[in-house]
């Protein structure tokens, strides 16, 4: 028996376009509208303007991390999980909290869903 969660808003950081645009269509096949940003900018503008109840964050952004989007998620008090191919090392310190760390290759579908039942 498959439990069904209510469709819900996932922001989407990945700075790869393409596991970016599959990570999206794997999401928004289960029911829930996915908004995909590709660097920081972006996905601080998206988590004002689209009030997601999720966020699935790559954490190497070439260069960057994810890390500030982050700690913004958890002040808010909203459920993200890092989606990595890299090792993200010792956060709790940073982030107050021990971050879920999925590694990479996921079912995004899969991470989301576990996120809003958790939450």
């Amino acid at each position: 028996m498959s439990v069904s969660v209510t469709p819900s808003t996932i922001l989407l950081l990945d700075d790869d376009p393409i596991i970016a645009m599959d990570a999206a269509m794997e999401i928004e096949d289960h029911g829930h509208k996915c908004h995909i940003a590709y660097d920081l900018a972006s996905a601080f503008d998206l988590l004002n303007e689209v009030n997601p109840d999720a966020a699935l964050l790559d954490f190497d952004l070439g260069g960057h991390t994810s890390l500030p989007i982050a700690v913004e998620l958890h002040e808010q008090g909203l459920p993200f999980a890092f989606v990595t191919g890299r090792e993200v090392g010792e956060l709790s310190s940073k982030l107050g909290t021990t971050p879920q760390v999925f590694t990479k290759p996921v079912n995004y579908a899969d991470v989301a869903r576990h996120l809003l039942m958790a939450a």
